[in-house]
């Protein structure tokens, strides 16, 4: 059996969309879901630039988003709880791990996150989750080299360049 929960992890962890048969009755295992979030940005790196301009040779920021809602596909994986929880009964409920991915316009992958979620089964089998965990997003633009927000600067053009940013992520999503 410990076997093939170390299996079944394995499986998440590398995001393996092979079908699974799960009865409705029972919500634990490998499920699927929906999820909106929020990241959070945990980087001391530069801030995620969406916009900026030279005013007066000063280098002047419109629009950063360090703090991105956003909808999310996830996978998670629920083990049977040891007991109750505010009044839910261990067949009502379970915990585990998660991964989550945001697909892209231009890039196939925007952001991928990992962590921890509880799930509140309903009568259908499908259940209302709630997880926290770390995201990063691979391709995250941000003010080229030399240039700082509120800085004078010589250049006459905002230079941008993308990096990894990491962030904090918290989510709630429904499995179907």
């Amino acid at each position: 059996m410990y076997l093939i929960s170390k299996i079944k992890i394995i499986t998440l962890m590398t995001l393996s969309l092979s079908p699974v048969v799960v009865n409705a009755e029972d919500f634990r295992g490998i499920e699927f879901g929906v999820g909106i979030s929020l990241t959070i940005d945990s980087s001391n790196a530069k801030d995620r630039v969406e916009s900026a301009e030279i005013v007066n040779g000063i280098v002047r920021v419109n629009d950063e988003n360090n703090t991105i809602a956003r909808i999310l596909l996830e996978s998670h994986f629920f083990f049977e709880p040891d007991g109750s929880f505010m009044n839910l009964s261990k067949d009502e409920w379970g915990h585990g791990p998660f991964i989550a991915i945001q697909p892209g316009d231009t890039e196939t992958i925007d952001a991928i996150g990992l962590g921890w979620m509880i799930g509140f089964k309903k009568d259908d089998g499908t259940s209302w989750n709630i997880g926290i965990g770390f995201v990063v997003d691979p391709n995250t633009k941000v003010l080229g080299d030399g240039l700082e927000a509120n800085t004078a600067t010589t250049e006459t053009e905002i230079r941008f360049k993308e990096e990894t940013e990491t962030g904090i992520l918290l989510m709630s999503s429904f499995s179907f």
